[in-house]
Parts: structure tokens; C-alpha cells; sequence
């Protein structure tokens, strides 16, 4: 999976455990990672957000990325999909919200505003 310059950023900063090639080791044994509802429980209820699953999360980004002037095409690759209809749900809700396209000054500006956000939160 291709990852940006924060990403990469934060995963170099990640603390490892000595011996493991993973960057999430399993709490167990000497493989990876494998599971995520516990975790995400605790980060849940931590955040005051009970009811929030992880593909809401997916719904977030697909919606936010289309509303934005991101391409439906480009949001369906980034989360997987294999057909375009299941990207098209998402183009459906963000409809119904502002357009960027609809303007470019403002478009232009929120972009900076986050990269510029973006680049003084992850690197040192």
C-alpha cells in the first residue's frame, strides 16, 4: 500500500519491539498484529465515541475525499473497492453537502490551511 511522507514519518517514529519485523506485533507469539476490536473499544469509549465503528470511518474518508473534489474513482482505489457502484453510495451522500468544485478560492485555501497544519504536526 503506498504511503504518503507523514505516514512514513510516523511509522519510522514508531517504537519497535526488539527483534520483531513487524511494526504491530502480536501481544503474543512471534507474528503480527491480528485483531482490532479491543484496541478500538478502548480508543473508542477513550474519545467518548461508543458508537462509532471503523467503517464509519471509511464512510468519513470516502465522503469528505469525494466532497472535496477528490474523484469517486480515486476514493473507491484508496478504500479497496472493486466495483465503482460501492464508491458511488458514497458521491451520493457527499452531494448532498458543499462543493468545492463550486469554489476553487475556498477549495485552494482549505488545502493549504491542512497541508500546512499537516507538516507542522508530523515533522520535527
Amino acid at each position: 500500500m503506498p504511503l504518503g511522507a507523514h505516514a512514513l514519518h510516523a511509522l519510522a517514529e514508531f517504537p519497535r519491539q526488539e527483534g520483531s519485523p513487524y511494526v504491530l506485533p502480536a501481544e503474543r507469539g512471534d507474528g503480527h498484529f491480528v485483531g482490532i476490536q479491543k484496541p478500538w473499544q478502548r480508543v473508542r469509549g477513550a474519545a467518548g465515541l461508543d458508537d462509532v465503528r471503523i467503517h464509519d470511518l471509511r464512510h468519513s474518508f470516502a465522503s469528505i475525499a469525494v466532497s472535496g473534489g477528490d474523484s469517486p474513482y480515486f476514493a473507491g482505489k484508496v478504500l479497496g473497492h472493486r466495483q465503482s457502484r460501492t464508491t458511488k453510495r458514497y458521491a451520493q451522500f457527499a452531494s448532498a453537502t458543499p462543493n468545492l468544485k463550486d469554489d476553487p478560492l475556498r477549495a485552494v485555501a482549505i488545502r493549504l490551511r491542512a497541508s500546512r497544519a499537516g507538516s507542522r504536526k508530523m515533522m520535527p
